[in-house]
């Protein structure tokens, strides 16, 4: 009986030892299994988890993206915003479902106070558009249906904006809401390209 004790405690030290390492990932999705010692402000220094009593590694901060620690709790390093397509220049998509109520209004969507498209139901519009903060507006026959908000734009990012319809039997609301990519991705087979951009 003693001895079965042991070896279960023997078993669960080793296997707790096995678990009780730290995951480097990097910018490229590899990971390294490794027991972190001191992230600086420029580096992370580490032992391989294969071989502690071996050398220590050192990798630039800004070649990793997340470290997972033995404890189960994480940390960002650096925040991945991979390029959607090449150049300066960013790109806001606009997308507009069907609604309920008003789905036959078309709205006239604009870029800091500038319209750049009168979008229908069911469809969506991209505009090349420089890097920065930009306020986006929507209005319809003369009357204004929401109110602004402002994006941020990234160099070579796609940032998608939804316009929704929200109705009640007393109110009749298009809000504009910033999405993301996944959510995109799902919406924009349903619909087609406006014809009526600039």
């Amino acid at each position: 009986m003693g001895k079965t004790i042991i070896a279960v405690l023997l078993m669960t030290f080793i296997v707790i030892n096995c678990h009780a390492q730290d995951v480097i990932t990097k910018n490229t999705g590899d990971s390294i299994l490794a027991k972190v010692l001191e992230v600086t402000s420029t580096e992370i220094k580490f032992k391989k988890a294969d071989n502690l009593s071996g050398p220590t590694y050192s990798v630039l901060k800004s070649e990793i993206f997340m470290i997972r620690y033995a404890n189960g709790s994480s940390e960002i390093i650096t925040k991945l915003e991979p390029k959607q397509f090449e150049g300066n220049m960013g790109k806001v998509c606009f997308l507009r479902k069907n609604g309920y109520s008003g789905s036959g209004i078309a709205f006239l969507v604009a870029i800091d106070d500038s319209v750049v498209c009168k979008l229908k139901s069911n469809c969506y519009s991209e505009h090349f558009i420089s890097p920065g903060e930009h306020r986006v507006s929507l209005t319809g026959n003369k009357f204004t249906i929401s109110n602004p908000i402002t994006i941020t734009v990234s160099p070579g990012r796609i940032t998608y904006v939804q316009l929704t319809t929200k109705t009640n039997f007393t109110t009749f609301d298009i809000l504009i809401e910033k999405v993301s990519e996944n959510l995109a991705k799902l919406i924009i087979p349903e619909i087609k390209p406006s014809k009526k951009c600039q």
